[in-house]
């Protein structure tokens, strides 16, 4: 059986949101999905949780950091 994809999406747009769960919805069987409005949360799960592809809004401004600052820490991370 092939291993799921883990996919973050860091967005602070409630509609962006909307669409991002209706997508990654249609794909359940072939992904795990993680949605964040803080970055914070999202740096924390990716600890624990390494992500294979992460969706960043480059304007997203959901807690200390912007959104090339989380793309940044994540490479950190992983």
């Amino acid at each position: 059986m092939k291993k799921k994809s883990v996919i973050a999406v860091f967005e602070n747009d409630a509609l962006n949101r909307f669409i991002y769960q209706r997508m990654l919805a249609l794909q359940e069987e072939k992904v795990v999905s993680y949605i964040f409005t803080s970055a914070e949360e999202g740096l924390e799960v990716a600890k624990e949780v390494p992500f294979d592809i992460a969706f960043i809004d480059l304007h997203f401004q959901g807690g200390q950091y912007k959104g090339i600052e989380v793309a940044k820490k994540l490479k950190t991370i992983s």
